[in-house]
């Protein structure tokens, strides 16, 4: 086995990783961090964090793990080098989401785009990731050695990128496959090679992807304390990794391990744990799981209509995975609640049901459990020869699979039957009777175990049936043997208890403290939003005082500009009202008193026009004719036209409506045509017509003048700020650009040495 490199074991940084470098697995802290930093993060650098989150939200928040991975791919630029890392890190994510979902094709399909991605980058972490996640779909389709192929693919791939953390998870999981195929005698090599490091590098990351390894070897030395303390560290460590399928395998096996203190009562609770957690996630699998764990510890509580109907829930879960090795356990153990119930006709049907699912990929697996459970059928029914037969076949299927204690089972069953029905003895008989030979054998069995203690039953049976045939020192030795195993079990079921309730006080206490902490942490966390709410409460009231500010910083130089503004121009007339006043006849004066008074009074009204526009009200705003409201501003120009020797002609088209406010829109259409008509040539032209698109609509003025000055202009298309608008008294073109501003009207001038065209465009409403 290759050594592994010294490594660093689980991300410090609160930087995301390189690409090719994704963890594995990290804490909360670290994900906590990443998504903070999302939020200002942009470009390429958002893609790779988006894709660094996805990748570990996949199982803490599946749906935004999916958001972020869709945003993700819309991000990364396929000409980055960066690109082929990244879009097999989210095809991981798709994959293991499918994989959840028992979708285990489209798991396939997902995990091998990842693969072909990976390899075209050189990405090595990556392609260790995915050999792990063909080897957890292997394993959920109790496909062995293709999951074992993967994990030795993974483990090279985890050697060639030189990555110590993920080489020592994989080495881990394999450890534990080899523990559990055989009784813990395949994965000592494994062991010695890993252990010490595990030992030494007690990180959370590791506890929670390893703790299951120790606690495997820990059961196998009859270790059960020892055991459920690793595997209580890694149910706290997988959840401070966001590790949820982790998390509900540990709180099943906990549930294992208290069955084994024969604490069926806390086993029963972390059964349920597992079982919420299980139906919180909807993953068929593991729901199908935890709720065949929770059935087989209430028939230990003889609860067994109950466990009926936890098992019934599970095969209506698991019938999504039909031949899987999951549903096969489920349909082996439907058979022995029937058995148990004394229902021999339905352990037939689910014995031959389980035969029929088997066949394709795990025969040798079940072969035992469809052979004896048959035996034991055809037992209840009177059949002997039927149920010998099956007993022999499932001895020779435990035989075959080296599998002891199934070894024990079938040899105790031929005893019973032999016993109970008349039958022809086996062939050498190694004893006087053929239950005392069988008996035999499995005591041989039995004691060929490494570490195993006889079960005083066996003894029992061996010293009733030698009493039958009159060898009593035989009898009276074996009972004094089953006396003596049963004051051991006796012993180790106290011993076991005691440490059960220890045990079970400090799993209640840690988790005390947990909910006190989480709480604690949920006050902070509620602290830390009402002071940040506080703090954006009062940088918007900030905001809002500054823009208050603003605005009577802007209305007072508007008031100030508009005081000069009427002073300058209203002096005009009144400072020319003295040379009127000293004209030569009285008569004359007062006419021309009078008209600069007019002057001055018709300035002060347009300036007044200008600031009511700003206040007008909606509500007075109507549907209008706009070739009709055009036709009456031109009509009280038509006379003043004919006096000045110009002419004023009209082009209308009648039936176009618009919305507005009629008394403001005549006063800007009359202004503009007294500016054209002021500003044409003597006995010029000025042209007035209606035009009209889709979704607008004009009036259009155009004259044959000089051309509209660029200041004017300004005030016209309010280009020049606020103070154009009273600059050099245009007033007129002024309150123009006012009232289209206000009926979010659009004006448009093109202007010349031979002339100027204005349209003041409205937007159409439906006639």
């Amino acid at each position: 086995m290759n050594a592994i490199p010294s490594p660093d074991d689980e991300p410090s940084s609160l930087t995301p990783p390189a690409t090719d470098a994704v963890a594995p697995v990290a804490t909360d802290e670290l994900v906590a961090a990443w998504q903070a930093r999302l939020q200002a993060s942009t470009g390429e650098a958002r893609a790779r964090l988006l894709v660094t989150l996805a990748w570990h939200l996949r199982q803490r928040d599946p749906a935004q793990a999916r958001r972020m991975a869709g945003e993700a791919l819309s991000l990364v630029s396929i000409a980055s080098s960066e690109a082929p890392s990244l879009l097999g890190r989210l095809q991981l994510v798709f994959g293991e989401q499918a994989l959840f979902a028992a979708a285990f094709e489209p798991a396939r399909t997902h995990a091998l785009a990842a693969r072909d991605l990976f390899a075209s980058a050189g990405d090595m972490a990556g392609t260790a990731d995915m050999h792990g996640l063909l080897a957890s779909l292997e394993a959920d389709l109790g496909h062995h050695d293709k999951r074992d192929a993967a994990l030795n693919q993974a483990r090279a791939a985890a050697l060639a990128a030189a990555d110590p953390l993920r080489l020592a998870i994989i080495d881990a999981a394999m450890a534990y496959n080899a523990a559990v195929a055989d009784n813990g005698h395949a994965a000592s090599d494994w062991a010695a090679a890993i252990d010490p490091q595990l030992t030494s590098r007690r990180s959370v990351v590791l506890v929670a992807c390893t703790n299951d390894l120790r606690a495997v070897m820990a059961f196998q030395r009859g270790e059960y304390g020892l055991a459920i303390t690793w595997l209580r560290d890694q149910l706290e460590a997988a959840r401070v990794c966001g590790m949820v399928r982790k998390q509900i395998t540990t709180a099943a096996n906990l549930s294992m391990a208290f069955s084994m203190f024969n604490d069926h009562g806390t086993a029963l609770e972390w059964a349920q744990e597992a079982l919420g957690m299980a139906k919180a996630c909807g993953w068929p699998v593991l729901v199908g799981t935890a709720l065949l764990q929770t059935a087989q510890v209430l028939d230990t509580l003889d609860k067994r209509s109950t466990a009926q109907a936890m098992l019934d829930e599970s095969l209506a879960v698991l019938k999504q995975l039909p031949g899987a090795y999951l549903h096969l356990e489920a349909l082996s153990f439907q058979g022995r609640l029937a058995l148990a119930r004394g229902d021999a006709m339905a352990a037939l049907q689910w014995s031959d049901e389980l035969e029929r699912l088997s066949q394709k990929h795990y025969r040798e697996n079940f072969l035992f459990a469809v052979c004896l459970g048959r035996a034991r059928a055809f037992m209840l029914m009177g059949r002997a020869p039927e149920a010998e037969q099956g007993a022999l076949a499932a001895l020779e299927s435990a035989q075959a699979m080296q599998w002891p204690h199934a070894q024990i089972d079938a040899l105790e069953l031929l005893a019973g039957l032999h016993d109970r029905f008349e039958l022809s003895p086996p062939v050498p008989l190694a004893a006087t009777t053929a239950p005392l030979h069988y008996l035999g054998q499995a005591l041989a069995v039995a004691v060929a175990m490494p570490d195993f203690r006889v079960p005083y039953r066996l003894f029992e049976q061996l010293a009733e049936q030698h009493a039958k045939v009159g060898e009593h020192a035989s009898a009276y030795a074996r009972s004094l043997d089953a006396a003596a195993a049963r004051e051991a079990t006796h012993s180790r079921e106290v011993r076991h208890l005691a440490m059960a309730a220890q045990l079970r006080h400090e799993a209640e206490s840690a988790r005390a403290e947990r909910d006190h902490q989480r709480r604690i942490a949920d006050i902070e966390a509620e602290r830390a939003r009402s002071l940040q709410q506080a703090l954006s409460e009062l940088s918007a009231a900030q905001d809002e005082l500054m823009q208050r500010n603003a605005e009577q910083a802007r209305l007072h130089a508007e008031r100030e500009e508009t005081l000069a503004f009427l002073a300058h121009d209203l002096r005009a007339p009144l400072v020319a009202l003295g040379p009127a006043l000293q004209s030569v006849t009285p008569k004359s004066a007062a006419q021309r008193a009078e008209r600069l008074a007019e002057r001055a009074l018709a300035m002060t009204d347009r300036f007044l026009a200008v600031a009511r526009l700003s206040r007008l009200p909606i509500a007075d705003r109507v549907p209008l004719d706009l070739a009709s409201l055009v036709d009456a501003a031109c009509e009280t120009f038509e006379r003043r036209a004919i006096d000045e020797g110009r002419r004023l002609e009209l082009d209308l088209v009648f039936g176009i409506a618009i919305v507005g406010h009629r008394e403001t829109l005549m006063r800007a259409f009359c202004n503009l045509v007294d500016n054209a008509l002021k500003f044409s040539r003597d006995g010029g032209r000025v042209d007035v017509s209606v035009v009209f698109s889709e979704h607008q609509a004009a009036m259009v003025v155009t004259d044959d003048g000089p051309g509209m000055p660029a200041a004017a202009q300004q005030v016209l298309l309010r280009t020049g700020g606020e103070r154009s608008v009273f600059s050099g008294g245009r007033l007129g073109l002024a309150i123009v650009a006012e009232v289209a501003k206000v009926h979010e009207a659009r004006v448009a001038v093109d202007t010349g040495p031979h002339g100027t065209r204005i349209a003041f465009w409205l937007p159409r409403v439906a006639a």
